[in-house]
């Protein structure tokens, strides 16, 4: 059933009929990551159905998928093992979101949504991870930051995914989550327990030592270039492209940083975007 919902949103709604593992004969969309140790495949039954335990894809509303510990091929992008980012962290600190969908009809409705989200959380605890972790695509930044992932590191180009942009949930930071209010990602019945008082954080909202190094030396994403200073974008450049890749890049072959910089104020808000 979760396989045929995946199929519903993914190939009859959004018509994204490219994926490797479609099984267009039975309309199932699964993948090998289903099969890895530690996953956990969650859903949501439509409001009022009395069904069993098992999915029955007439009856779900939404489903997603929870990994402990982090398949390891996306441990480079999320930065698993990078003392720096994680201090003292294992890989099984790790929890990784994916898969998510909410069918259409439930969306906004019915509580569906909220319901997978804090079952994601809940399973994920459960599991013993402290670090919820997602990749989306920049546009959709906003829309996790307001159930409480951050942006911690800058995004990645993925060959299938083209580009990306982790970001992390801490499990733990329950005083920051519960501070979300309705969009928590916290269960209902634990809200109250997980709010706190004092200040030690923007807007009174207590904030622990991952998070606060988090938000305060990481900068907003290359969403759009019209939240973006010319500065921001000469930085998203020069951390990704070397200079010799510069160079090969007709528009700014023998120019100078400077003049880079120059063109890049003079572009204003229409910031060309380069591929090499």
């Amino acid at each position: 059933g979760v396989c045929r919902l995946r199929y519903s949103v993914y190939v009859d709604e959004l018509k994204r009929d490219n994926y490797a593992h479609l099984n267009n004969a039975e309309r199932i969309l699964e993948d090998p990551l289903d099969h890895e140790d530690g996953v956990v495949n969650l859903f949501v039954r439509a409001p009022g159905d009395d069904g069993d335990a098992d999915a029955d894809v007439g009856l779900l509303a939404g489903c997603a998928r929870i990994h402990v510990p982090v398949p390891e091929k996306y441990h480079e992008m999320f930065g698993i093992g990078d003392a720096g980012l994680f201090p003292g962290a294992g890989p099984d600190d790790f929890a990784f979101f994916s898969r998510f969908m909410v069918a259409a009809k439930f969306r906004g409705r019915n509580g569906a949504t909220e319901s997978i989200y804090e079952r994601c959380y809940v399973q994920a605890r459960q599991m013993g991870a402290k670090y919820l972790l997602l990749n989306c695509s920049p546009s959709l930044a906003t829309v996790y930051e307001n159930r409480g992932w951050v942006r911690y590191k800058h995004t990645h180009w993925d060959g299938n995914m083209g580009m990306t942009l982790p970001m992390c949930l801490p499990i733990e930071e329950t005083a920051f989550l519960g501070s979300l209010g309705t969009f928590s990602i916290i269960p209902v019945e634990l809200r109250a327990a997980s709010s706190a008082s004092g200040d030690g954080g923007p807007e009174g909202v207590p904030k622990g030592e991952w998070l606060t190094h988090t938000l305060t030396r990481f900068e907003a994403p290359l969403v759009s270039s019209r939240f973006c200073t010319p500065e921001i974008i000469q930085n998203f450049i020069l951390q990704r492209i070397s200079v010799e890749e510069l160079n090969q890049v007709p528009l700014f072959s023998d120019t100078t940083s400077p003049e880079r910089m120059a063109f890049l104020q003079s572009a204003g808000s229409c910031v060309p975007f380069i591929r090499v």
